[in-house]
């Protein structure tokens, strides 16, 4: 077991639902590792959170204007004093035993960063449903990142003193897929340590990004980008990643992208079915180099 006198901390920022957010509080008073700071992004919301902190004392609120949830984890980092950062979105929860399993796996290790699996929950339901397991999301991820990356913001953990000396932060241009360009500004410095453990659990709303094909089609067309400027991340991807994003890029650019039109699902199916074949393939080759 972990020193106690680490340091945690742990940034949540919020928009809406201050109910849920009361949850996910909750669920950090309640771990079972206690040298915790908790510290609320207040992102330019409606609410009035000077109440919240009657909750724990070691809850910390900051208030700023309306940035999103990449400037709003920044600000978070920026005032963090634990030697460990942790997120967690305001809509999802930890389970009680998180902060204490994730950093003493840290510890012996030596990990600068690591994430777990977790558990999905209907936002109007209090059952899981289902435990996804990331694959592909351990030792270098940095090529994963371009495929199928099912790592979850809310179960990771980063060594705060590394990602100083490194000036890594979350694009704040980026309105959806900060997180992912985050992990890929630490991928190219570290290897992704992994629990197999379900410690904390992800609320599944209507809207959330990573299941919308408008954002999907956005997100892979600044990836493709990338790509094409890096011989290496060209180079090192399955052939049917690279034929994939080209067929988003025609989709990209000659289809009138809506978030609520059932035709933009249909267009994107074709490339989605590409990335799973290969991640696939990705998963193959690299059980081969072991």
């Amino acid at each position: 077991m972990c020193n106690s006198n680490i340091k945690v901390s742990v940034i949540i920022p919020f928009y809406n639902h201050l109910d849920w957010l009361k949850e996910a509080i909750l669920s950090v008073i309640e771990q079972t590792y206690k040298n915790i700071e908790i510290i609320i992004v207040n992102d330019g919301s409606k609410y009035d959170l000077s109440d919240i902190k009657s909750m724990d004392h070691r809850i910390v609120v900051l208030n700023k204007l309306n940035g999103g949830p990449a400037s709003a984890r920044n600000v978070g980092l920026e005032n963090a004093t634990g030697e460990y950062v942790a997120f967690l979105d305001s809509d999802d929860k930890w389970l009680p035993t998180k902060v204490q399993v994730q950093l003493d796996y840290m510890v012996r290790k030596n990990y600068k960063w690591s994430h777990h699996s977790y558990k999905m929950f209907r936002e109007n339901e209090t059952l899981d449903f289902k435990e996804i397991v990331p694959k592909n999301c351990e030792g270098n991820v940095l090529l994963a990142t371009y495929l199928s990356f099912k790592g979850q913001t809310s179960s990771f953990m980063i060594e705060n003193k590394f990602l100083r000396e490194n000036e890594i932060s979350f694009p704040e241009n980026r309105r959806y897929g900060q997180d992912i360009e985050f992990f890929r500004g630490i991928a190219v410095k570290e290897n992704l340590g992994f629990l197999n453990q379900p410690l904390s659990r992800f609320r599944i709303r209507g809207n959330n990004a990573g299941f919308r094909p408008d954002v999907q089609i956005n997100f892979r067309h600044l990836s493709w980008l990338e790509i094409q400027s890096n011989e290496k991340l060209k180079n090192g991807l399955p052939k049917t990643a690279i034929f994939a994003y080209k067929v988003n890029e025609l989709i990209y650019k000659n289809i009138n992208i809506k978030s609520d039109s059932k035709m933009t699902l249909l267009y994107y199916f074709l490339p989605y079915i590409m990335f799973k074949i290969a991640n696939i393939q990705f998963e193959i080759q690299k059980r081969g180099r072991k």
